[in-house]
């Protein structure tokens, strides 16, 4: 005698790896129908009672609870041995409009096929969907929420998108993730976030834009959560950048974290990159102008630096005069006599040179002067 058709149904339990067509909308009946007219090729059903879908299997199973896959949701039934004639018996129940018959584990019972948006129908009646999931009324069953969307009530219609600074990776979810530090998310609907690029920065979670670094600072990292300083001898102007600009020639800066560098000032010079202060002018050397590389020349017997090393001054030279408490420096050339004088600073008065151009050098520690009666000196008291 063959077996009744609830004694095929095995509740819990589904072959995998075999299935060749899935139907959709249909009863667990009505499956099996769909089964005999595939046969040879179809020997077993796989029935998901949630989505009312009927997978067509190539084979069957002698013993689903050994071969099988459990899940809640499935009925699985061979039929290899079954014929139309019997399965005519399943369908005694009788439903009302807009229901329809079910098997279930130990009886068939009339689901609606009705249901509002955000609901379901289960044993007869209609349920709100879970949180996480959702109904459009396109269907008689609710769907997970996709990746990127959420739903943290019952009776969903639709999920949330995610909002901007937050992501979500996984199916059926009650929330999205906020953005890590270092990242962020401008969009809606997103499964991930972004780095942030270089040149920004993000220190909070959640966020929809990064920070670009402020001026005198920088960032060559993407995904960061902070900017450097720009290092001595460095600077920079603009924002949101990724590295800091040298000090030309020029120019220096001797502190962190700024946005120029400082011109060398009148007297001084800076010949190199990326330095943190400017170099006097030595010697018969001199510079007028601020933010130069170089110091210039001060040329010619009849031309002296001053102190502050930012002119080079025309001599006024007195003819036959000396100064009456000169003192004898030495055998040097004349523009060593004038700086010589120069390196004493206020005590200093002028220099007495030779005009035949004998290399003897005298300084005059006073402004007292006489005359010579012959044009071998000339006072330059003006040098200084």
């Amino acid at each position: 005698m063959a077996a009744s058709c609830l004694e095929r149904l095995t509740h819990g339990y589904r072959l995998d790896s075999f299935t060749t067509e899935i139907i959709s909308n249909i009863g667990v009946h009505t499956c099996m129908k769909e089964c005999l007219l595939r046969k040879p090729h179809c020997q077993s059903i796989n029935y998901n009672t949630q989505h009312f879908q009927c997978g067509i299997n190539s084979r069957g199973a002698d013993d689903i609870k050994l071969e099988g896959v459990p899940d809640y949701s499935s009925i699985f039934a061979n039929v290899e041995n079954v014929s139309r004639e019997t399965l005519g018996n399943c369908e005694d129940a009788m439903c009302s409009p807009l229901h329809r018959c079910v098997t279930m584990k130990q009886n068939s019972v009339c689901i609606s096929t009705a249901c509002k948006k955000g609901f379901y129908g289960k044993d007869g009646q209609c349920l709100p969907c879970p949180m996480g999931q959702y109904n459009n009324g396109s269907k008689q069953w609710c769907s997970y929420c996709p990746p990127g969307s959420y739903s943290n009530k019952t009776g969903s219609s639709l999920c949330q998108l995610c909002p901007p600074g937050t992501y979500q990776t996984k199916s059926g979810s009650l929330t999205c993730s906020k953005c890590s530090v270092g990242s962020y998310q401008d969009n809606t609907g997103q499964t991930g976030c972004k780095l942030c690029p270089v040149g920004m920065y993000q220190a909070n979670t959640g966020q929809g834009s990064c920070i670009p670094c402020d001026t005198g600072t920088y960032q060559h990292n993407s995904g960061s959560t902070v900017c450097y300083q720009c290092r001595v001898g460095t600077y920079q102007s603009n924002t949101g950048q990724a590295s800091c600009l040298s000090c030309a020639p020029g120019s220096y800066q001797e502190a962190v974290g700024m946005s120029s560098c400082k011109p060398c000032q009148p007297g001084s010079h800076q010949s190199y990159w990326e330095q943190t202060q400017c170099t006097a002018c030595t010697g018969n050397q001199y510079q007028d102008q601020p933010g130069q590389a170089v110091c210039k020349h001060c040329s010619g017997h009849y031309q002296c630096v001053n102190t502050a090393k930012t002119q080079c001054i025309s001599l006024s030279s007195v003819q036959y005069s000396y100064c009456t408490s000169e003192k004898f420096v030495g055998y040097m050339w004349f523009y060593q006599c004038k700086q010589h004088c120069l390196n004493m600073g206020s005590s200093c008065h002028g220099i007495v040179y030779p005009r035949n151009h004998e290399s003897w050098c005298y300084w005059c520690p006073s402004a007292q002067q006489d005359y010579y009666h012959n044009g071998d000196y000339w006072d330059l008291t003006v040098c200084v």
